[in-house]
């Protein structure tokens, strides 16, 4: 992806996600939040803030009891949580296997959103949406 004018404050934290995610699914990124998401099958499923946080897609029951965990906060819109976000702060995220954790909780909403979305679609006859994803060794520009 061409990063010019995009300024991460720590892209060695974003190659790390790179590195993990690869091997799990295909993804596309996008710049968002002033920063990079990472998404499956069309849905975010981690990303990286402007503030050097990981962005996290939870289900909307856990983001209460997920908030209470230490370096753990809520995405907040309007001055309201917004259910189904966290942010995760780095000190939190040092070894890889924490790293590898909160991302497949991610992968995880999105394959599970994806599928959803495709049995909606299937329901009421129409086809669901080809979603496009690339691996990160293949050029985005």
């Amino acid at each position: 992806m061409n990063w010019e004018g995009v300024e991460l404050i720590d892209s060695s934290f974003a190659e790390r996600i790179r590195e993990i995610l690869v091997e799990m699914a295909p993804f596309v990124e996008k710049k968002m939040f002033g920063g990079v998401g990472f998404l499956v099958e069309g849905k975010m499923a981690v990303g990286v803030s402007s503030g050097g946080q990981l962005i996290v897609r939870v289900e909307h029951e856990e983001t209460y009891q997920l908030i209470e965990l230490e370096h753990v906060t809520p995405m907040t819109m309007n001055g309201r949580i917004a259910r189904g976000w966290v942010f995760v702060d780095q000190v939190a995220l040092e070894r890889d296997e924490v790293l590898r954790d909160w991302i497949e909780r991610g992968l995880l909403f999105a394959l599970r959103s994806a599928t959803e979305e495709a049995e909606r679609a299937t329901k009421k006859g129409r086809t669901a949406p080809k979603k496009r994803s690339r691996n990160a060794t293949e050029s985005f520009d």
